[in-house]
């Protein structure tokens, strides 16, 4: 049997990995919240690499 609930996500941190897992599950049309500390975008991210 199939459940239709679906759970709201959060993320915390608007860097670019949370930025494409955010994107990646709200295409998957879960709604999702993302928080980030700062008020303007990192200009250096310490992502280097993406796997999706």
């Amino acid at each position: 049997m199939e459940s239709s609930t679906k759970a709201a996500l959060v993320i915390v941190g608007g860097g670019p990995v949370g930025i494409l897992n955010a994107l990646g599950i709200a295409r998957q049309g879960i709604p999702v919240t993302v928080l980030e500390r700062n008020d303007h975008v990192v200009r250096a991210p310490r992502a280097v690499v993406y796997h999706w």
